[in-house]
This record gives C-alpha cells, structure tokens and sequence, in this order.
C-alpha cells in the first residue's frame, strides 16, 4: 500500500477514534468500517457520476451525509 494512502486511512481512523472518544460519534461503529464504506461510497459516486446517475455535486454530498448519518450520535 502506498505510503501517502496509508497516512489517509490512519488519519480517518483517528478521527473517528476521537470522535468517539469525545461522545459525538457512535461507539458501536468500528473504524475500520467507516474506512471501508468509506472508500466504497466514493467509488460508488464516481461511478455514478461516469454512468450520469449523479451530477458532481451530488456525488460530493451524498457520501458525506452517508457517512455522518452512520457516525453522529442522535443525542449528540
């Protein structure tokens, strides 16, 4: 893995990590699975961008908001 992809993941792995450290993020969601979805919706939004599923825009919010949703404490 490159070394450039590998500060990525492990910077977005310390983010959730803190995050739920701090209560904002959900405990219960692991990090290695933000990371995996997270990776995942982006090649979704390209290629949903590629097909004309998405315009640009869209495909920057969506997997954004997916992501938050997943993460964010309701009570938080």
């Amino acid at each position: 893995m490159p070394a450039r992809t590998a500060r990525t993941e492990d910077k977005l792995r310390r983010l959730v990590r803190r995050g739920q450290e701090s209560g904002h993020f959900r405990v219960e969601v692991d990090p290695e699975w933000v990371l995996a979805t997270s990776t995942w919706l982006m090649v979704a939004a390209a290629d949903s961008v590629r097909l004309g599923r998405l315009t640009t825009d869209a495909a920057r919010r969506h997997p954004a908001f997916t992501v938050m949703s997943t993460l964010t404490r309701p009570d938080a």
